[in-house]
């Protein structure tokens, strides 16, 4: 009689394999929900039992916050997140192109082109690949509230960490999704406010439109002053460097500030920012090696329609009149 001999997870070797292609055809079938801009079936069935009350909801909240929920009627769904692994293009290839469509003379140096004329610029393809993976990762957040049935998603936090191979990015959003006492929506609203700001905003007659968000980045070209003096003994001011920061920060904030005017803000709240910068290495010849700097710039925050004339928040001095 014949045996199937165990493997020391306890496992034959049938079984194993009755588990890898359960674990491939789930994969294949989540990869073919994430191309048709849907979420894989096993976030639908969790969602599924969240509403149906078979599992407990979890959130960031804190205690304050979840009290201050409960008073003005909005209840914590759960915490929802949505997050993609993107390729990102190569700054050298990116550069490169951009010199090439700009009909620029152009010299070629370690399998990169580089206008030496053309300076300083933004890397207009590397911005929008970067919005696209976040609006992948806020999409995808979005989504999971609204199978939960949210009006919005408060808190919600942006994180970048570099992916799991070479050339990519990891983007996850989280928040908390949220219901009001009222009709339900199709694409609940999602603000960088936590959950007791949300309420006070609603009280203070201020009404949260959605995510206003920006990308800046700039590719910063070093001159030989630049070489001179990051090589001096004595302290100065990088000029070239700090300009590069600003230029970033100007476009990124300014994008921010054209999203949320067409979604029909006329305010920011809960604005972060985050700032990277890239060295990099350049030889533009014999001799003439220089440090160039990849300054990426991000804004972030909740666009909100306001009135001039709302409720008045100030407590107020009472005496009670009863003995």
């Amino acid at each position: 009689m014949w045996f199937s001999r165990k493997n020391q997870g306890g496992l034959s070797k049938s079984e194993r394999l009755a588990k890898e292609n359960a674990a491939l055809y789930r994969s294949e079938r989540a990869i073919a929900a994430f191309e048709r801009g849907q979420l894989p079936e096993y976030v639908e069935a969790r969602a599924r039992k969240q509403v149906q009350h078979e599992l407990p909801w979890t959130s960031n909240l804190s205690v304050a916050e979840w009290a201050l929920l409960a008073r003005y009627g909005l209840r914590p769904l759960g915490q929802v997140m949505g997050a993609t692994v993107y390729h990102q293009a190569e700054w050298k290839m990116v550069l490169g192109r951009q010199n090439r469509y700009a009909g620029g003379w152009n010299t070629g140096f370690n399998g990169m082109y580089v206008n030496l004329y053309s300076g300083s610029c933004f890397l207009n393809e590397l911005e929008q690949g970067m919005y696209e993976a976040r609006w992948l990762a806020l999409q995808r957040l979005r989504a999971e509230a609204a199978l939960l049935g949210a009006h919005a998603v408060v808190g919600v936090k942006v994180k970048l960490v570099p992916g799991t191979v070479e050339s990519s990015l990891e983007m996850t959003a989280m928040g908390t999704a949220i219901t009001l006492d009222l009709p339900s929506v199709d694409e609940p609203l999602l603000c960088t406010v936590s959950a007791q700001d949300f309420v006070r905003l609603v009280h203070a007659g201020s009404i949260p439109v959605g995510l206003a968000l920006g990308v800046g980045i700039y590719y910063q070209v070093s001159q030989w002053n630049d070489v001179w003096q990051s090589g001096s003994y004595s302290n100065q001011e990088m000029y070239s460097y700090t300009d590069a920061v600003y230029q970033a920060r100007h476009r990124a904030v300014q994008e921010m500030r054209r999203h949320a005017a067409e979604s029909g803000g006329n305010g920011v709240l809960a604005h972060e920012t985050g700032l990277r910068v890239e060295e990099v290495e350049v030889e533009y010849g014999e001799g003439d090696i220089r440090l160039n700097h990849v300054v990426e710039f991000f804004a972030m925050g909740t666009a909100i329609s306001y009135r001039k004339t709302h409720l008045d928040e100030r407590p107020q001095s009472v005496v009670s009149l009863n003995t």
